[in-house]
């Protein structure tokens, strides 16, 4: 998920996306719907680095992060009409590096983070 997809794609079919996966329950195909494998090998080895877990151990959560994540950025949606008015949660999420590329290696971090306290 990036801003070139939020560009290409529009913002509604992003928008739509989000709202497809979102959840608290682990969902294998947000992960596989978002990520290739070879980017989700990717984004489990920077993770890895990041926070020092296992590169496996990132990889099998997530199905869980993914939905989370994308639970959150839901957030900034109209309630009664999720495609007026647009999704500032999301849209500052997808620009919040100024590359356009989402990092989902920090909220893992973040989330690690928490796991240990």
């Amino acid at each position: 998920m990036s801003k070139d997809k939020q560009a290409t794609d529009g913002n509604e079919a992003t928008q739509n996306l989000v709202s497809q996966y979102a959840g608290t329950s682990p969902n294998p195909e947000a992960v596989n719907s978002l990520f290739s494998p070879q980017i989700q090998q990717q984004v489990a080895e920077v993770a890895s680095q990041r926070t020092g877990l296992d590169a496996g151990i990132v990889q099998q959560l997530l199905p869980l992060a993914v939905p989370l994540l994308l639970n959150f950025l839901q957030s900034g949606a109209n309630a009664q009409n999720p495609q007026a008015g647009g999704n500032p949660v999301l849209n500052s999420f997808l620009d919040a590096d100024g590359d356009g590329d989402v990092d989902i290696a920090d909220a893992i971090q973040m989330a690690s983070r928490y796991m240990r306290q």
